[in-house]
Formats: C-alpha cells, sequence, structure tokens
C-alpha cells in the first residue's frame, strides 16, 4: 500500500477501535451514548479536534474520560510514532515504506534520521505534557481533592498539547476564565502543540551544536516562528478591539488582553473557550474561520491547511505583484513542486468546505430564502471550518445536528486531521511517465 493509504488505514483503525471501546459497558452512563455518538466521540478525539455531540461531563463515566484521553494522546502524536517507537524497541530496521509514512506524519525530511524523530516526538512530548500538568496542578483554582485537581490537571494538560480542544467540564474552560495563570499556561501548551515536532527538534540540534542563531534556522523554521507570531499578535488585536464593547465589555483591559490572546491562539489549533462563542460579533467570527483555516505549523497537532501553506502563497503573490520570475521567502527560493502542493491544497480545502457545508446544509434543512435573517448558516459554517480545520469551537450546532449531520462533519475531521492531499493520494496511483510532451498553448487570465 501507498504512504497514503497506509496513514487512512491506521487513523481509521484507532477510531474503530475506540468507537467499540466507548461502546463497552461502564463506558458511559446508561442510555447516555448511541453508536454514531460514540464514532462521533472517537473521532473527535483521535483527529484532537473537540467537537462533541454529548456533554462528556454527564455522559460518561471515569473510566470513559480515561479512554478519551488516550485516544486524544494517540492522535496528537500519531499512531504512527507510536508503532514506529514498538516496532524499533523489537527490531532495528524499518521498512523504507514505513519511513516515507512516518516521515509524512512528521513532516520530517530524508535528511533527518526519521527513527531519531519518532523517539524524540515521544520523549518531548512527555516531557512537556509532565511539566504542564504540574504547572496547572499548582495553578487550578478550587478546594477539592487533590487527586481530582491533578486529573484535571493532567486532562487539560495533554487535550492542550495535542491541540484537542476537549474538557472535562459542560462549560469548557469558562469555570477557570478568572484564573489568568491556568488560562496562560494552557496557550501556552497550545503553542507549544501547534508549532511542530521537527522545528523543536532543530532548535535542539542547533543549541547543543553551537548554531543557534537566525541566519542558520532553515526555512520552514524561520517561517514557522515568524508566522505564528504574527498571526497571534494580529488576531489579538482585532478580537481586543472588535469585541471591547461586546464580548469583553464586563472585563478589565488586562483581563480582555488576556482573553484576546487566549482566543486568538486557541481558534487556530485547540478549540478551547473562556467566553461563549455566541457572545462575539460576526466579524470576529469570520475572523477565527479564517485562523481555522490556516491552522498552525506541518507535522505538528494541529490542523488547517499549515503556515508554510499560506507561507507559500504569500511568496507566489509578492513575486506576482513584484514581477519576479520566482517567489522568494528569506533569500531561498521556492520550489515548483512546493508552490504546485500549496494551490492544490487550498483549492481542495474550500472544495472540502464548500461541499461539506452544502451537504450540511441540506441535512439540517437550513435551505432559506434569500434575506430570510431568521435562519443563518453562520452556525453551520463555523461548524464546518471548525471540524476541516480540527479545532472544536462551535456556536451550538454541534449538540442539535442530525445523525446525516454528524457523519459528514465525522468526514471532515477526518480530512482535516489526515489532510486532503494525503486523502487524495490514498486513492490516486502512481502517475505514469509520460513519453512526449504535449503542445503548450496560453490562456487569458483575469
Amino acid at each position: 500500500m501507498s504512504t497514503g493509504q497506509w496513514l487512512l488505514v491506521w487513523f481509521l483503525g484507532l477510531i474503530a477501535l475506540g468507537t467499540v471501546v466507548l461502546m463497552l459497558p461502564g463506558m458511559a452512563v446508561p442510555g447516555g451514548l448511541t453508536a454514531i455518538d460514540a464514532l462521533f466521540t472517537a473521532t473527535t478525539a483521535v483527529s484532537v479536534t473537540g467537537l462533541m455531540v454529548v456533554d462528556i461531563e454527564q455522559a460518561f463515566t471515569p473510566w470513559g474520560r480515561v479512554v478519551i484521553l488516550v485516544l486524544i494522546q494517540l492522535g496528537g502524536i500519531g499512531i504512527i510514532t507510536f508503532a514506529s517507537v514498538l516496532i524499533l524497541t523489537t527490531a532495528r530496521k524499518l521498512s523504507i515504506s514505513y519511513e516515507d509514512m512516518l516521515g509524512a506524519t512528521l513532516a520530517s525530511s530524508r535528511s533527518v534520521s526519521v527513527r531519531h524523530v519518532a523517539f524524540a516526538v515521544v520523549r518531548f512530548t512527555i516531557l512537556i505534557e509532565v511539566i504542564g500538568t504540574l504547572v496547572l496542578f499548582v495553578l487550578w483554582p478550587g478546594d477539592g481533592p487533590w487527586h481530582e485537581r491533578l486529573w484535571s490537571a493532567t486532562f487539560h494538560a495533554i487535550s492542550a498539547f495535542c491541540n484537542a480542544g476537549i474538557s472535562l467540564y459542560s462549560d469548557n474552560l469558562k469555570a477557570v476564565a478568572d484564573s489568568s495563570g491556568v488560562v496562560l499556561g494552557m496557550a501556552v501548551l497550545i503553542v507549544l502543540g501547534g508549532f511542530g515536532f521537527t522545528n523543536f527538534h532543530e532548535l535542539l540540534n542547533r543549541w547543543r551544536k553551537g548554531t543557534f542563531r537566525w541566519a542558520h534556522f532553515s526555512l520552514f523554521l524561520k517561517v514557522s516562528i515568524v508566522l505564528t507570531v504574527a498571526l497571534n499578535v494580529s488576531a489579538t488585536a482585532i478580537f481586543l478591539i472588535a469585541e471591547s464593547d461586546i464580548a469583553f465589555q464586563s472585563r478589565s483591559l488586562g483581563d480582555a488582553m488576556i482573553a484576546a490572546f487566549f482566543h486568538a491562539v486557541t481558534t487556530r489549533t485547540a478549540g478551547f473557550d473562556i467566553v461563549p462563542m455566541t457572545a462575539f460579533s460576526d466579524l470576529s467570527l469570520r475572523v477565527m474561520m479564517l485562523l481555522m483555516f490556516i491552522g498552525a505549523v506541518s507535522g505538528s497537532c494541529a490542523g488547517g491547511i499549515k503556515l508554510s501553506t499560506l507561507a507559500v502563497l504569500v511568496g507566489m503573490v509578492r513575486a506576482h505583484f513584484r514581477n519576479n520570475s520566482e517567489p522568494l521567502l528569506f533569500n531561498r527560493r521556492l520550489s515548483r513542486v512546493d508552490q504546485n502542493k500549496a494551490v492544490v491544497l487550498v483549492v481542495a480545502s474550500i472544495a472540502a468546505a464548500a461541499l461539506g457545508l452544502a451537504v450540511l446544509t441540506l441535512s439540517e434543512g437550513v435551505l432559506m430564502a434569500h434575506g430570510d435573517a431568521e435562519r443563518s448558516t453562520l452556525p453551520l459554517e463555523f461548524e464546518v471550518f471548525s471540524a476541516l480545520g480540527t479545532v472544536g469551537l462551535s456556536l451550538g450546532a454541534t449538540s442539535h445536528l442530525t445523525t446525516a449531520g454528524k457523519a459528514i462533519i465525522i468526514v471532515l475531521m477526518i480530512c482535516g486531521r489526515l489532510g486532503p492531499l494525503a486523502l487524495i493520494s490514498a486513492w490516486v496511483h502512481n502517475p505514469k511517465p509520460t513519453p512526449f510532451t504535449n503542445p503548450e498553448e496560453s490562456l487569458t487570465i483575469g
């Protein structure tokens, strides 16, 4: 099988296993979980999306929540990585096709040892999650038993680092919204989880070798740093200005800045919220959908088209306006292959979102006449971008979806986690070389 087919099989297999386990006695309260709800929950956990059709606090037993946490961890760090580590502990060699699959999962290049990266991913993930758990445990508000605070800290640290956006509480993180330390700690974990394993791998190697300088950083690392900072800062500013008299009107300036920053971070990748989504203005919601579509760094726990794709598009547009023959980023020429992939990925993602919204509109019966403001499709649009970007934020539509609507969102979450290109490659055979070149003819563009 091809790399894309292997990825799809592993991913769907984990979802199926998770669905079966969640249906076992003792995982959910009696009558609290149907088969489609179990499938939806397993998919949202493995794809680290966070959309929930049932209340995790009310529908699942403690054992069921443990299973969800395990699925989040496996989905976040990558089932392929875990499987490879298990294989490498008993064998000394991976097949070339399996190395390709692991490399695609981690976004690592051939110049980097896949074996080394796989172990580094596991070590780094465990280290950050343990540190995050300890920090959240110390800062977590409340006077409950220490073991309950530890469980809450552990669950939310893993969910945040894996960018899952799944909370133990019915109101997500609104119960701890007044704890600035917890909110900022969660934001840091989300950023770390969406920054990409190979970026941390490069930073650590350059630190060890004494080449920790901007000029020595790879193009991928530079793009990741610049766009992560730029998107977080700009989105924070937009939310702070747009919501000062709306969603943040009851907050002080300091609290409003923290809330704006948190939602700028969580919208691109995670899906936690400390302010109800329905409290935000339409402008902020549209900006959030754009951030969901973009996502974070390739090879991380995040979804979306990824920052590197956005960087390639920016480079192409800039080259066109400057009338340059080749697009450049940080004085590096972008390959024609990367340009083609970026364009195809964006077009495929837009097509998936448009098709998903069209089918979801039909399944949920939200067809309306022009100008019918009583039946806005904005909640469904938000739902589609949230599922495709594996974010998990919602305007309240998730719990009211029909069975067909849940199935559509499940497909979108799978597509968003694996990526449209991976799904396409799973069904497209390797192209055969063309023995001749077809004649070229120009089209009028624009």
